[in-house]
């Protein structure tokens, strides 16, 4: 539990911010006006979030969860400050799951109508700011995520803060400019991939995060100034494409990572080892959910700078379940793009 110094001192800062008469009190919102915001009580906001998730658990009943959580009357008291720091991580846990829920669904009212109250009761655009602008990512060039990174404590993250142009002039962020940051800050290429990884693993129908992960991959693998891939382009994005091809977590994820390896393939000439990596993460059948793939490394050649070598190291042998029949299409296609892209298949 929090201390009765601490307590005091959210009773006390609410005393100091109380609103004078003919005045109000400035509120962060996705939706409305400074305005209008600061002049709607918390009540209001939660009853529009509660509407959203009854329309939303039509199409989604893990939706409906909210409304005796994070959405339910008695959340409008909500004072993180209270709380203990068990009790922190849990509400944290329960925000991060409503952000993946509502993902597919954040360009419609009902969605938003619910992000609105878990800006304005939970600072969610504050505490957890990664989760939050990854939930809007996959719409980065909509007025929605302008909004979002305008909102977003932008300043307390370190790999966020290039938003901080976009967020001042109001723009949005292009593909473009979102690659050459995943050039310059490869972590951020982990970060698409495992979301879109994450989606998946949780059933949530979501397209838009994987072809994301891929579009920006494939971008990212453009030559630079001097005619070359960026090599930790390549080193953060081999793990990826060799878990993703290998897990098979979800068919969006698979045809992504089977893009971003064509692309790979094409972008620089990788060795034997490589190519056998992708070739049998490719065809590998899903493994179980306690088989992992082991760890893949990126090296450079003795041969020569420009191959790729290391990959995966192997799978468990245990018998499998067969391979799902919607993917033998797009297993082929990606062996034969990857193979086909290499010198000595011309």
């Amino acid at each position: 539990m929090p201390s009765l110094a601490q307590q005091l001192r959210v009773l006390a800062g609410r005393g100091e911010n109380a609103t004078p008469v003919g005045m109000l009190r400035k509120r962060a919102s996705l939706l409305f006006s400074e305005r209008d915001a600061a002049g709607m009580d918390a009540r209001t906001v939660r009853e529009l979030a509660e509407q959203g998730v009854r329309a939303l658990a039509r199409r989604d009943a893990r939706v409906a969860a909210l409304a005796d959580g994070l959405v339910a009357p008695t959340t409008v008291s909500f004072e993180r400050g209270l709380l203990s720091h068990d009790r922190v991580e849990e509400v944290n846990a329960e925000l991060k799951d409503a952000l993946l829920l509502l993902s597919p669904f954040i360009l419609e009212q009902p969605a938003q109508h619910v992000l609105e109250y878990l800006v304005r009761q939970y600072d969610v655009h504050c505490v957890l700011v990664e989760e939050f602008l990854l939930t809007a990512m996959p719409y980065h060039d909509t007025p929605l995520f302008v909004r979002c990174i305008q909102i977003a404590d932008l300043k307390s993250t370190v790999r966020w803060r290039f938003l901080e142009a976009n967020a001042t002039a109001g723009v949005p962020l292009s593909r473009s400019a979102l690659a050459t940051q995943c050039q310059n800050d490869t972590g951020l290429l982990s970060v698409l991939y495992q979301r879109a990884r994450l989606l998946a693993q949780r059933a949530v129908d979501f397209q838009a995060a994987a072809a994301l992960f891929g579009a920006v991959a494939a971008d990212a693998l453009r030559p630079g100034p001097r005619g070359a891939v960026h090599r930790p382009v390549l080193s953060a994005l081999l793990p990826c494409v060799l878990e993703g091809l290998a897990e098979k977590v979800s068919s969006d994820c698979f045809l992504a990572c089977s893009a971003v390896a064509a692309h790979l393939a094409r972008a620089v000439p990788l060795n034997e080892s490589a190519v056998l990596s992708l070739v049998k993460a490719a065809a590998a059948v899903p493994p179980s959910k306690d088989e992992r793939p082991t760890e893949s490394a990126l090296h450079e050649n003795s041969d020569s700078d420009d191959d790729v070598t290391e990959g995966l190291q192997g799978h468990n042998k245990e018998e499998r379940p067969a391979l799902s029949p919607d993917l033998y299409a797009p297993v082929l296609e990606c062996l034969c793009a990857v193979l086909n892209a290499q010198p000595s298949a011309a």
